[in-house]
């Protein structure tokens, strides 16, 4: 049974609905009736105050989408984000509704889409010439998992021409970032913690000295915790000061000493600093090294032991992301990794030390996956917190709260919890690069 908001509208509580989903921030008003299956995202407005609304089975409102009295959502049919759908409009079974006011959208044609096809394909060709990729995975996926399209462009190895697959290791950089974030808000939904606790209540390294109000959770999962840009803290540098080394047998993502000795360095310099971009959450500066103290947090406080295996039993487990780990040596000896290419004074180097300029700590940046896991992972996000199997990963309202807007990036561009919004035509983008 989904959750059901309490305050829903009389109409919708005297059926007795098992599978109706309302997220809290969400306003039912007046005369309204929502078939089974059906559900109102986060800050979303439905009004049958004058005209009753009738929402029918598996239709989606988006959030922030408002539907006024007396309109009808037909059978799968989806309000889009931000939506308005206006008194009286019909939208007929399976169709969308983008815009304010919403314009509905019939399926695409074979040709329009062999047209979409050429030009994600264009794209993508003109990104690899203006960035020098020597290679790229694109895959588009849908809630089920199915995957719609998939095409690999170039080489994982330029050298040699060996060719990109589904199980190709690349290194994800900051992606790894939505993997912390979820990581907390599942560590929240467990009762371990709040996004709204201070950090230094979970890490006594980091002691918030210098500012005058408490660094939060929330502010470091959106880059707003007050600190300017700094430089990286690095896996290889830190380990040849402590005079120890990666290896198969014993990995540093798992070696208490290794975080320890991060973890002192990280809080430690970020306690030093003295300026900042103004109050913890008054705005946005991106900061790799708070991400890194949200997984020492779940390092410490989850029971697992380590960031690492905590991704693999709580995450990557579930979802059957069986290639996807935040190692370092193990993946430059996969035959199936991408060779790494690096331009150095001019000169392209190639190598596969995925060790290299790494983060001491892993939350900002260590996460390395394929484009088959990675499709699993979308997936996730589209049907709500759940598996392919169903297996309920993270609970609905917790993904709304990650792709909630908190911060400006840009005009247009805002930062959530791990993740970056925006608008591309009528729709809302949720991303990170």
């Amino acid at each position: 049974m989904m959750e059901k908001k309490e305050e829903c509208a009389e109409a919708v509580q005297k059926k007795n609905f098992t599978d109706v989903y309302v997220a809290v921030s969400a306003d039912i008003i007046g005369d309204v009736s929502m078939a089974e299956g059906s559900s109102v995202w986060y800050q979303s407005v439905v009004r049958g105050d004058h005209d009753r609304c009738e929402i029918g089975d598996g239709a989606l409102i988006g959030m922030g989408a408002i539907v006024l009295n007396g309109a009808k959502v037909g059978k799968n049919a989806i309000v889009g984000a931000g939506a308005l759908v206006t008194q009286g409009t019909v939208i007929p079974d399976g169709m969308l509704a983008l815009g304010s006011p919403a314009k509905i959208r019939r399926a695409v044609t074979e040709e329009e889409m062999t047209q979409g096809i050429s030009r994600l394909e264009a794209h993508t060709a003109q990104i690899m010439e203006e960035a020098k990729a020597r290679g790229i995975a694109v895959g588009v996926v849908d809630r089920t998992g199915m995957i719609l399209y998939e095409k690999y462009f170039g080489y994982r190895d330029e050298e040699k021409k060996l060719p990109i697959n589904r199980d190709t290791i690349f290194g994800m950089a900051s992606v790894t970032k939505s993997f912390t974030a979820l990581s907390i808000m599942q560590m929240q939904k467990d009762g371990i913690l709040s996004v709204d606790d201070a950090v230094s209540a979970y890490i006594p390294e980091f002691t918030n000295k210098n500012q005058k109000e408490p660094v939060r959770l929330s502010h470091l999962m959106s880059h707003s915790g007050g600190y300017f840009p700094l430089p990286r803290i690095v896996v290889d540098k830190t380990a040849q000061e402590m005079g120890i080394k990666d290896s198969l047998e014993e990995e540093l993502v798992d070696r208490e000493d290794f975080a320890e000795e991060g973890i002192r360095r990280v809080a430690g310099r970020l306690d030093s600093q003295t300026h900042f971009t103004g109050r913890p959450g008054q705005r946005m500066s991106y900061c790799n090294d708070g991400f890194g103290l949200l997984s020492d947090i779940v390092r410490r406080h989850s029971g697992y032991g380590s960031f690492s295996a905590y991704l693999k039993e709580r995450i990557f487990k579930p979802l059957g992301m069986e290639r996807s780990n935040i190692s370092f040596l193990r993946n430059s000896l996969d035959e199936n990794a991408a060779t790494l290419y690096t331009l150095e004074d001019g000169t392209w180097r190639a190598d596969h030390d995925y060790e290299n300029d790494a983060f001491v700590l892993h939350g900002g940046g260590a996460l390395k996956s394929t484009l088959g896991d990675m499709l699993k992972y979308v997936s996730m996000y589209l049907n709500e917190g759940k598996s392919q199997d169903g297996t309920q990963v993270i609970d609905r309202d917790s993904i709304e709260e990650m792709c909630r807007p908190r911060q400006i990036v840009k005009p247009g561009v805002y930062y959530g919890y791990g993740l970056e919004m925006s608008q591309m035509e009528d729709m809302v983008l949720v991303e990170h690069g």
